[in-house]
């Protein structure tokens, strides 16, 4: 059986432009930083961290078939894969990251405080949970043009316009509340959102 389009679409140039806003946070971070991913999927962002960051790098999901998929893809041993339960504590110490990602993950849960909770447990006070997420907005031809010109042609780029088309009413939902706002501002915690690939998705930090 074929991969799906939304697996497929972590191999698409335009995937690489969705993560870059985070690839761009994690910058900052000194060498040797300790790096979280919660969701990880097929280990993407992991692949890019391995390749253009010098972190340690940690990916958490709750599918073991994405775990393997990440594992194929990342040359680096090293990097943790862990798999854990839908709903349960993160299997990590208290303070034990120096920051946590959550990409495309949080608008799909009916309840996201739970995890957002257990992600500001695992990082170090002065830390920060960094979240992307589609916005269910945007037209995905304007960030088709932005590619360079090799990677706007290639026949990948499609699952951009099934990922729009499958993200939109949940992703809508999610832009419309900006319950992350609440969330920090009710917990006096730091909170950032800015609009990223050309209005598709949000970036949203909270701050510990």
């Amino acid at each position: 059986m074929g991969l799906s389009p939304l697996v497929q679409a972590h191999s698409a140039p335009w995937f690489d432009a969705f993560l870059a806003p985070v690839l761009e946070r994690l910058g900052r971070y000194p060498r040797g930083a300790n790096l979280v991913d919660i969701g990880t999927g097929p280990g993407r962002l992991l692949e890019l961290v391995q390749d253009r960051l010098e972190m340690s790098a940690t990916g958490l999901d709750v599918d073991p078939t994405m775990l393997e998929r990440a594992r194929e893809r990342l040359s680096d041993s090293r990097t943790r894969l862990v798999l854990t339960e839908p709903g349960s504590r993160l299997p990590f110490r208290d303070d034990e990251f120096d920051v946590a990602c959550l990409c495309s993950v949080l608008f799909l849960l009916d309840d996201s405080g739970p995890l957002v909770d257990e992600a500001l447990r695992v990082v170090r006070p002065g830390s920060e949970v960094v979240m992307l997420t589609p916005t269910g907005r945007g037209d995905p031809a304007d960030v088709l043009a932005s590619l360079v010109q090799g990677d706007r042609g290639r026949l990948v780029n499609s699952t951009l316009f099934v990922w729009r088309k499958e993200t939109e009413r949940r992703g809508r939902e999610w832009t419309n509340e900006r319950w992350l706002a609440s969330y920090a501002a009710d917990r006096s915690l730091t909170y950032e959102r800015s609009t990223v690939l050309h209005g598709l998705a949000v970036l949203e930090t909270i701050g510990t």
